[in-house]
């Protein structure tokens, strides 16, 4: 058996070997950090394609900002709670369905009466609530609440597993006994730096609380913790008085939910300074309120900094330099909404990138090479629109990064092998036969598909034989130049009818 028959034996067997080899390779690959970064950044950019077209937020949501002209008019920060005692007293006039700080008070302010108006303020709203953080401390938490804000008592799971610690920043008890407390705790992915997940519940010690976003739900559905269940890597449920599931949110083992970030333009933003002087002057009654102003009753008002250069910010997909407030309403605008991000299993997008593939690569194996360059490139960049479209339109994630760069990755190598291999051929058949026959035979052969085989080709051609009659007689009788001239004047055209019809010329040669 020749070698070319040998190395055609040889080409089902890699097609079969080769994609399944890949795949072992990848799926451990996939879990490193530059993957995973690679894959994240074809996220970003399904996130800023969106943007464009993003519903605007739900629009109970207003972020109340602690911006540029709140600090020029307060002062800078930490601000006494007196001033957030003033929000809270002139607010009452619009009646919230919610008020939410995206900030901690785990210390007692220098002056008591400042704690004192703020706990004041506080009782006046049954759904208020406070930001707390857990982190490890080296004191465990050992209360049984947060104030008047009890642990979850269904929880499914390792809470080990859980975003938290053993203690953290929680209100002080007059705070805590006065409003609700949720955690804020939303820390970077350690691959890029930006926010992927942030937890719905986090682990305080022993216990398991809600956070900022779910404790805002619970208060607009006047759920209270024995009525909601945790199931760690499944969903976190809602019940009804009658024990019927209500609202079901995905989570993972972790209790996190994957952040679903639609534009931020979309949500309504006031500036907290702003919205003080305006509910300053309006009436006790609350009428005459500016209709070009969000209305702010039955609204959720998430207070947070949103002025550069104070200590709440982070990346994320749509801003490198975001503020957390904002994270915290697009994880309660996606709980309203039911907006949550689905991602695709591994295990089917593996089977289809197996089978395609394979198939590919079976049928594009003696193609041209420039169709067996395009047609790869054609179907990655048809999956490439697949993977936007489903995130656009159905909140659906599929993997882009690992299945597109080894589908081209396979191909190309496929055709660089190729490549190689024809190029020897074609050299060792130049080297061959170059010296012998002429530079159009040489041409055909390595044009051909099949290497020339030892007994050659049987096949009908014709030979042409042309002597000169007499050529010895008369060439002893001319001298060189004019018998140089009388051979051109013969050969030369018969020589350029012969090439013009296809012919091969093997040589010419004296008496014979």
């Amino acid at each position: 058996m020749s070698r070319s028959s040998t190395r055609k034996s040889r080409q089902p067997i890699l097609i079969a070997v080769m994609p399944v080899v890949m795949l072992f390779l990848l799926f451990p690959f996939r879990q490193t950090k530059i993957a995973r970064q690679l894959e994240n950044v074809t996220l970003d950019w399904r996130f800023e394609a969106r943007a464009q077209s993003d519903p605007p937020a739900d629009e109970r949501i207003l972020v109340v900002g602690i911006g540029e002209d709140s600090l020029e008019r307060f002062g800078r920060w930490p601000w006494n709670r007196d001033i957030h005692a003033a929000l809270l007293q002139v607010a009452k006039k619009r009646e919230p369905a919610v008020v939410a700080f995206d900030l901690f008070f785990p210390e007692e302010s220098q002056d008591p009466d400042h704690d004192l108006a703020f706990q004041q303020m506080l009782e006046l709203y049954p759904n208020a609530v406070t930001g707390a953080v857990a982190e490890a401390q080296a004191e465990p938490y050992t209360r049984d609440s947060i104030g008047k804000t009890g642990p979850f008592s269904r929880v499914t799971g390792d809470i080990e597993s859980l975003v938290g610690g053993p203690n953290g920043l929680v209100p002080i008890d007059p705070v805590a006994q006065a409003a609700w407390t949720g955690f804020v705790n939303s820390d970077p992915s350690e691959v890029d730096g930006m926010r992927w997940f942030t937890p719905l519940v986090v682990r305080l010690g022993d216990s398991v609380y809600p956070s900022l976003a779910l404790q805002i739900l619970m208060r607009l559905e006047n759920v209270t913790p024995d009525r909601v269940e945790v199931e760690l890597g499944e969903a976190i449920r809602f019940y009804d008085e009658n024990g019927k599931v209500t609202r079901e949110i995905p989570t993972n083992l972790k209790g996190e939910i994957r952040l679903n970030y639609r534009s931020f333009d979309g949500f309504t933003v006031a500036d907290y300074s702003q919205l003080v002087v305006a509910l300053n002057e309006l009436p006790d009654s609350g009428e005459g309120w500016p209709a070009d102003y969000p209305p702010i009753t039955d609204q959720v008002l998430i207070v947070g900094q949103t002025a550069v250069g104070l200590s709440d910010f982070g990346s994320t997909p749509l801003l490198p330099n975001t503020p957390l407030v904002l994270v915290q309403a697009t994880v309660l605008n996606s709980l309203l909404k039911g907006d949550y991000l689905e991602s695709v299993s591994p295990v089917p997008i593996m089977v289809f990138w197996l089978a395609l593939t394979w198939i590919t690569l079976a049928l594009l194996r003696n193609a041209p090479v420039t169709i067996g360059v395009s047609v790869p490139i054609l179907l990655a960049g048809l999956y490439v629109v697949a993977g936007f479209y489903l995130f656009t339109n159905s909140n659906i994630r599929i993997p882009l990064f690992l299945p597109t760069a080894s589908f081209l990755g396979l191909h190309m190598a496929a055709v660089t092998a190729r490549l190689y291999r024809e190029n020897r051929m074609k050299s060792r058949i130049k080297g061959m036969f170059g010296t012998y026959v002429s530079p159009e035979v040489v041409h055909e052969m390595v044009s051909a598909e099949d290497p020339p085989r030892l007994g050659g080709e049987e096949c009908e051609i014709t030979a042409l034989f042309s002597d000169i009659q007499g050529f010895s007689t008369f060439s002893e009788e001319l001298d060189a130049p004019k018998l140089v001239q009388l051979l051109n004047e013969y050969l030369g055209p018969l020589t350029d009818i012969l090439t013009y019809n296809g012919g091969t010329l093997d040589k010419y040669i004296g008496d014979a």
